[in-house]
């Protein structure tokens, strides 16, 4: 599959898309589906391969939550409460 990719200094993909575009550069990818999080910052090119990098991954998704998935759960909990008392479960 040819995709376009944009690299940062340290070949690390910053985007890919299926046209040609700006600087963006041509590759090959094996595959016809992308992994998920080509361009998420934790996939590099060199030499015409794609790798995997668990360091830019692990770098890129530390202390990351779901931005308030805790209010989120705490409201479920009392909407469940509620329910069942109103259904008296």
């Amino acid at each position: 599959m040819t995709i376009y990719i944009q690299l940062d200094s340290g070949n690390v993909i910053r985007d890919a898309i299926t046209y040609p575009y700006g600087d963006y550069i041509e590759a090959e990818y094996p595959e016809s589906i992308l992994p998920v999080g080509i361009n998420g910052g934790w996939w590099r090119y060199t030499d015409g391969k794609f790798t995997f990098d668990q360091a830019l991954y692990d770098e890129t998704n530390r202390g990351q939550g779901v931005p308030g998935l805790e209010e989120l759960e705490k409201q479920v909990t009392e909407l469940t409460e509620v329910l069942a008392a109103l259904l008296n479960i």
